[in-house]
């Protein structure tokens, strides 16, 4: 399990790195205005995947498992699939006629192709991890990502905006494929294999998750909607700019988190050793926290160097851009806390519950922000009202865990880790302070930021294990080399 979650994790990295790139590169071949429609056709077809397809992978895959006749399994998850796609082309048509969504008019061919592949996509994932492909599966996100980078890159300049959705539908067509040839998935799909049973259990499982997904939308594009009503359009991309690049550097620590934990969380529900599962998340967490709040502390203290020399400095009219940087930082921090008390929720089945909080949350996320930005006319507002919101539902959902899971998190560690962060701060800022904003300048700064909490962490005892694996290393290559 540990070489799986290993597996997971490089391949986010290195899926996350690729999409970093093609952030820069939006910002500096497109105009505020031009990424502002894209941004608003993406969060658009979020919607649309949220309430009509990702709940196929999240409630029939949950079953995977438990079903042993997996012709079954597959042709009940094909008719699935075949069922929610059309309902999700069928809402996107009536999403183009609503006041705020009108962009996607513009973009519709294309819009309508990253629904289908999307969709495939999202079901094929699923049991590609569920069935112990890890492997395979990290193979395929890192080949999607160069592909969506390559296409990108030699589509014309004439398609403009095009090329970047038809760039996603290519790497999306190729998971899907190599994900069907793995699985074999050919084999198993027949008419008559339809499970009425499998398709019942799935619908009540995942219909609470549609309103989980729904929240999940409030909480990630509903905000991209509410600058579009109150702000000038150009503001639309220097939100969404700033909360991409926090999505493709500390989100990647946190998603590749999720999805390396999660299988290894189920293994341990389905073992005889259940009842340790509360010293076992505990256990991640600590990792977890161990490097992420020196990543936080690494991002904020260079938000304000990367625009101009990496992204396109006029996205970042009186460091606005950067101040949002550091708003999403925090708020990913945060929300990872969360995240993994959720899957908890998720292996318990008590989904309504993870339903109620999510959806809770969201909601006021939604109307605080609306109301903040229409008063305030600033789209700093709506970050703000996020972060708060992201915090108070962590904090809530920690002592709704409180008295019925004990969860043991070395608090040691985490304190030495801020205290690390906090020298690596101190070292990093004068640093880039004195030279100015170059791009290697930033990356001599993050390896300044690496090797002084490095040494902090060694200097109070906290990075034993790592220096213990390392020697271990170094001990086996001498001794082939011997």
């Amino acid at each position: 399990m540990k070489r799986q979650s290993a597996l997971f994790f490089f391949s986010k990295l290195l899926t996350a790195i690729i999409s970093f790139f093609l952030v820069v590169l939006r910002s500096r071949e497109f105009s505020a205005e031009e990424l502002s429609d894209y941004y608003i056709v993406v969060k658009s077809i979020n919607i649309i995947i949220a309430l009509f397809v990702t709940w196929i992978p999240e409630s029939c895959a949950r079953f995977y498992q438990e079903i042993q006749d997996k012709k079954s399994f597959y042709s009940t998850y094909a008719f699935l699939l075949f069922f929610s796609s059309l309902l999700a082309l069928g809402a996107i048509v009536v999403f183009a006629f609503i006041p705020g969504f009108t962009s996607i008019s513009l973009f519709f061919p294309y819009v309508a192709m990253l629904i289908v592949t999307q969709a495939l996509n999202d079901a094929i994932s699923a049991p590609f991890r569920m069935a112990g492909k890890p492997g395979p599966y990290a193979l395929s996100l890192v080949l999607s990502s160069v592909l969506n980078l390559v296409v990108f890159l030699l589509i014309p300049a004439a398609f403009g905006m095009g090329s970047i959705f038809i760039g996603m539908g290519v790497a999306y067509v190729l998971t899907a494929i190599i994900g069907f040839f793995v699985l074999r998935i050919y084999r198993y799909l027949s008419f008559r294999s339809f499970d009425k049973k499998l398709f019942c259990q799935s619908l009540r499982y995942a219909l609470p998750l549609v309103v989980v997904w729904c929240s999940i939308w409030l909480f990630t594009s509903s905000d991209t909607f509410i600058i579009s009503q109150f702000c000038p359009k150009e503001q639309i991309s220097y939100y969404n700019l700033a909360e991409g690049v926090v999505t493709q550097s500390i989100g990647t620590i946190t998603t590749a988190f999720s999805f390396a934990v999660f299988p290894a969380m189920i293994d341990q529900w389905g073992s005889s050793k259940k009842d340790e599962l509360g010293k076992t998340v505990g256990a991640f967490l600590t990792f977890l926290l161990k490097y992420l709040i020196p990543a936080v502390f690494g991002l904020m203290c260079i938000s304000f160097f990367v625009y101009g020399p990496i992204l396109d400095d006029s996205y970042n009219p009186n460091y606005e851009g950067s101040i949002l940087i550091c708003i999403f930082a925090l708020a990913q921090f945060f929300d990872v806390v969360f995240q993994t008390y959720a899957k908890i929720w998720n292996l318990e089945k008590r989904t309504i519950t993870s339903a109620v909080v999510s959806m809770s949350s969201a909601v006021f996320n939604f109307f605080f922000s609306l109301l903040a930005v229409w008063l305030a006319k600033s789209y700093l507002w709506a970050a703000g009202i996020t972060l708060l919101v992201i915090f108070l539902r962590m904090v809530v959902t920690r002592i709704m865990f409180g008295k019925r899971l004990r969860i043991v998190i070395d608090w040691k560690m985490v304190f030495c880790s801020v205290l690390s962060s906090g020298v690596m701060a101190l070292c990093i800022l004068p640093f880039l302070y004195y030279l100015g904003p170059h791009i290697w300048a930033i990356a001599v700064a993050v390896l300044l930021g690496v090797s002084v909490f490095s040494v902090s962490m060694m200097a109070l005892g906290q990075m034993r294990k790592e220096v213990s694996l390392l020697e271990r290393i170094f001990k086996k290559q001498t001794h082939h080399e011997n």
